[in-house]
C-alpha cells in the first residue's frame, strides 16, 4: 500500500458514515462507538484491497481532513535535551494509530514543570531536531520553533492559543506520556487547556502511571496502550549519562544528531 494507512481509510469512512472520526483507541464509555470503528476497519480493508493507488491515495487524502475542513495535527513537545529515537518512536506511532498527518515536535524554551536546567541552548536544541527530522524521511514531522521564539516559560496553553489563531480550521492533539498527564492538574488553565486541544496519552511500561481519563472528564482524550505506542524505554537524562561517560549511544539516537553534538561539544564530563 506504499505506506498508506488503513487507519486513516477508516477515519473517512466513518464520517461518511455521519459520525465524528474515532480513533481504534480505548476510549471509556465508547463502547457504541467502538463498533462503529471496527466496522469503519472492516470496510476500509475491503476499499483498499479492491482500488487502485491513485483511488487510494484520494481516500487516504480525504481521511486526513480534519471535520473543519482543516488538519489534524498532533504536537509532541519537550525539552528535546537531546532528542532521541524515543521521541521519534511515539511520534511515529501515535500518527499512526490517529491517522494523524502532521506531527509537530516543539522544543521549549523553558518548560516550566522542568526540575533541571537543559544542557543545551535552544537553537541547539531545534538544530538536533532538524537533522533528526531530516534523517527519519518522515514527511508527517515537522519542527515548529514557536515556543522558542516567544522566549521565556513555555505554556501549553500560551502555545495552542497562538496555533488556533494562526490556523483556526485545524485541530490539535497535544501527546504526552502517562507522567505527565498524571500532573496536568498543575499545568497552567486546565480546563482551557480541555477547550482547546484533544489529548493522546501513551502508557510507558514499567513507569507505574496509568491513564485514568475518569478523573479529567472535560478532556477528550485518547489512551495509546503500549501495545500501538510501542516500548521506548529511553530518556534524555540516561542519553547525557553516556555521552558524558563517552559510551555508544548509536542505538538510541539518529546519527546525524550524534555528528552534531560530537561537533558542537555537547554533554561532554566537565
Amino acid at each position: 500500500m506504499g505506506g498508506m494507512s488503513r487507519s486513516a481509510v477508516a477515519l473517512l469512512l466513518f464520517a461518511l458514515a455521519g459520525q465524528a472520526p474515532e480513533p481504534a483507541l480505548e476510549v471509556p464509555g465508547q463502547d457504541l462507538k467502538a463498533r462503529r470503528w471496527s466496522e469503519a476497519t472492516c470496510l476500509a480493508d475491503a476499499a483498499l484491497a479492491g482500488a487502485p493507488d491513485d483511488a487510494k491515495a484520494g481516500l487516504v487524502a480525504g481521511a486526513f481532513a480534519g471535520q473543519g475542513g482543516g488538519m489534524r495535527i498532533g504536537i509532541l513537545g519537550g525539552s528535546f535535551d537531546p532528542v532521541h529515537r524515543g521521541h521519534l518512536g511515539v511520534a511515529g506511532a501515535v500518527a499512526d494509530a490517529l491517522g494523524l498527518p502532521r506531527v509537530l515536535f516543539l522544543p521549549a524554551a523553558q518548560a516550566p514543570l522542568r526540575e533541571t536546567t537543559v544542557r543545551a541552548g535552544g537553537a541547539q536544541r531545534a538544530e538536533m531536531l532538524r537533522r533528526a527530522l531530516d534523517e527519519t524521511g518522515d514527511g508527517r514531522f515537522e519542527l515548529c520553533e514557536l515556543e522558542l521564539r516567544r522566549g521565556g516559560i513555555s505554556y501549553a496553553v500560551d502555545t495552542l492559543r497562538a496555533l488556533k489563531a494562526e490556523r483556526p480550521a485545524d485541530e490539535f492533539i497535544w501527546i504526552l506520556g502517562a507522567d505527565q498527564w498524571a500532573r496536568i492538574g498543575s499545568w497552567r488553565e486546565p480546563a482551557e487547556l480541555a477547550r482547546l486541544a484533544e489529548w493522546a496519552v501513551y502508557e510507558r511500561p514499567g513507569h507505574g502511571e496509568t491513564v485514568d481519563a475518569a478523573a479529567r472528564p472535560e478532556f477528550r482524550l485518547y489512551r495509546v496502550p503500549s501495545t500501538a505506542a510501542g516500548v521506548w524505554d529511553i530518556s534524555s537524562s540516561a542519553v547525557r549519562a553516556r555521552l558524558a561517560r563517552g559510551e555508544d549511544v548509536s542505538a538510541w539516537m539518529p546519527d546525524k544528531v550524534i555528528e552534531y553534538i560530537r561537533e558542537s561539544g555537547l554533554y561532554v564530563a566537565h
